[in-house]
């Protein structure tokens, strides 16, 4: 026991010694043979330097330090639809989102700017190409079940006094997409007329 003590303070005072040798001593440490497992808390508390012009270790996750704070953080998302301020940027279907009882479909919502293709539809044609321009919409979409957000919104428009000032647009027609059809661009020529959706 005495020899593995002598071996442990002789290791410990090598490593001193070397480290002082080499110009690189900026802090106490001491280093055991053997030491029981410490906790991540206790081995960034032993590493940490006494130097004052060190600057502070951050202690927040980098995974955290890669996206802005969500703006929207305290509010109701569901509020926020209702509202008009998220705006629907895409469906979710899963293979069993069409069946029967058990499937259900998702929408993903987050706030942009939906009159981009109004102002030039060339630049923004599609409702993608809108949303790349949104931090929000990049960083902290919402996806919500869509029959959930729908019989909010209904319960919404229809249970109250604004229901009478309600806008109801009367519908002439729809354009339903096709890949490779021209779709994309007959909606985006009728994009430009004010009394189209």
């Amino acid at each position: 026991m005495t020899a593995a003590r002598g071996n442990r303070s002789n290791l410990a005072t090598l490593s001193l010694i070397i480290a002082a040798a080499a110009g690189l001593l900026t802090a106490v440490v001491t280093i055991t043979v053997a030491s029981p497992l410490r906790s991540d808390d206790q081995q960034r508390r032993q590493l940490t330097t006494n130097n004052e012009d060190e600057p502070p270790i951050e202690e927040q996750s980098l995974i955290a330090m890669q996206f802005t704070a969500n703006p929207y953080a305290g509010r109701d998302k569901i509020e926020m639809i209702k509202s008009g301020e998220a705006k629907l940027a895409s469906l979710r279907l899963t293979p069993d989102s069409l069946s029967e009882g058990n499937g259900r479909v998702y929408g993903t919502f987050c706030v942009f700017d939906d009159q981009l293709n109004k102002k030039d539809p060339a630049v923004y044609p599609t409702v993608d190409h809108m949303v790349q321009t949104s931090d929000h919409c990049n960083e902290n979409r919402y996806t919500l079940p869509l029959d959930e957000v729908v019989e909010a919104v209904t319960s919404h428009d229809s249970g109250s006094i604004r229901s009478e000032r309600l806008k109801k647009l009367p519908l002439s027609g729809m354009l339903f997409h096709q890949g490779f059809s021209g779709a994309g661009l007959i909606a985006n020529a009728l994009t430009t007329f004010d009394n189209t959706v």
